[in-house]
């Protein structure tokens, strides 16, 4: 499976300012270059003036090359012709350049009429409510960058469906799409591998990725940098979410082909109600989770967490019949001292020179969890798995390792350890 760890912003060759507006030119754009040109607005004059650099910022008047390099599959995927867009101050009766900019997205879409693999394009968006006519139907092959998700607030939905066996790619930076219920309608269920990545920015969203990759779909939606999610529900297909602010609201995972949430990093908050349903999947790496995460069994499929020990909910979660937690490795190899269990899982120990105790965490703090500890050293000296105060492992206080490679897994429930290996 196709995993997005991280975007890369890649800074080429000047080009003069004019080439905004003159659409038969292939511009590109440069992300260091429209961060600048975000925090120094002035620029957007240049091209009247025709100055090199800014007289106010003194910086490069330039924004003019933008390569986001999609490390899924090693190309890089560079944006083209561009389109401008004010709220404020543009009008439709202009010509979407840098400083004739249109006042709608819908207008900016409406002649973009040759977005291809090689005709790529970006809406800039400057700041303040749009004033959408209608739900927005973007196209593949064109991006959208604003100014910030606190200013850049879209008043409709964005709909978005695939054609059939489409390979595309979109980007959605620095924008609000969850003011007034509004939300990204993503379906990309007919298509071969659309990429679409949501980037610091705030969103309502519904995801169909359309099945297993079996299937020759490599679809993902990419949730990334310091985006934040109001509700997400995920009918099929993957979701990645990279070191992101959390989601704040809701999160659902229908039942589906292979519906799946991966998280590394980011918060799930104590607000967010986490469900999982059938065949669907969540896994987290890394996350600051307290959460409530529950599970629904669809049809006698019950879904499954997959999760490290840091992702571990402190909050609430149901660990009955209708959730499997699969904890996922965190191994000590040849530990030769006393420890104590924090957040480990599996523990190999080497007894050689002297006897060592592995000590258990309170049995009513690991419920559901399971801990393995194996013996790898070939001494007489006993590998003492000690409980904790007054837990029980299968009736004792503590259960011992005396030869080599013998090992035993326990599993909490709550109450005491119970020996299933």
């Amino acid at each position: 499976m196709k995993q997005l760890i991280y975007i890369f912003f890649m800074l080429s060759i000047v080009i003069p300012i004019y080439s905004f507006e003159n659409d038969s030119s292939y511009a590109k754009f440069d992300l260091i270059n429209f961060e600048k040109f975000r925090s120094h607005r002035c620029k957007k004059n240049l091209k009247v003036n025709n100055l090199a650099t800014c007289n106010l910022c003194a910086q490069n008047a330039v924004i003019d090359n933008l390569n986001v390099k999609n490390i899924i599959n090693g190309p890089s995927y560079s944006y083209g012709r561009a389109k401008f867009v004010d709220p404020v101050n543009g009008s439709d009766n202009n010509n979407g350049g840098i400083a004739s900019p249109f006042q709608t997205i819908t207008k900016a879409l409406s002649v973009i009429n040759n977005n291809s693999a090689a005709n790529r394009y970006v809406i800039i968006l400057f700041p303040g409510p749009t004033v959408e006519p209608a739900p927005l139907a973007w196209k593949p092959f064109v991006s959208l960058f604003g100014f910030g998700k606190e200013v850049c607030i879209i008043n409709q939905d964005i709909n978005y469906t695939a054609s059939p066996q489409e390979v595309s790619v979109m980007d959605f930076i620095n924008i609000n799409v969850l003011n007034a219920g509004v939300k990204f309608n993503l379906d990309a269920s007919a298509a071969t591998e659309v990429v679409i990545r949501i980037i610091s920015s705030q969103c309502n969203c519904t995801w169909n990725g359309g099945g297993p990759l079996s299937l020759s779909k490599n679809n993902l939606l990419s949730f990334e940098s310091d985006t934040q999610i109001l509700n997400c529900t995920v009918i099929d297909g993957v979701v990645s979410a990279i070191a992101i602010g959390g989601f704040f609201g809701n999160l659902t995972i229908n039942n589906g082909t292979t519906p799946e949430v991966q998280m590394v990093g980011g918060v799930l908050a104590s607000s967010a109600l986490v469900s999982l349903n059938g065949s669907a999947k969540l896994i987290t790496r890394g996350v600051a989770n307290t959460a409530i995460i529950t599970g629904i069994a669809v049809n006698g499929v019950i879904p499954t967490w997959e999760t490290d020990a840091t992702s571990m909910t402190t909050n609430g979660v149901n660990t009955g019949p209708n959730l499997a937690i699969v904890e996922l490795d965190e191994i000590i190899a040849n530990q030769s001292s006393n420890l104590t269990i924090t957040n480990e899982n599996v523990v190999l120990v080497d007894a050689a020179t002297s006897s060592i105790t592995i000590s258990l965490p309170p049995v009513a703090s690991y419920i559901g969890r399971t801990i393995t500890v194996k013996k790898i050293d070939a001494s007489t000296n006993p590998v003492i798995i000690q409980a904790f105060a007054n837990d029980l492992i299968d009736g004792n206080s503590a259960k011992v390792l005396n030869t080599q490679y013998q090992f035993t897994s326990i599993i909490s429930n709550g109450i005491s350890w119970s020996i299933v290996g």
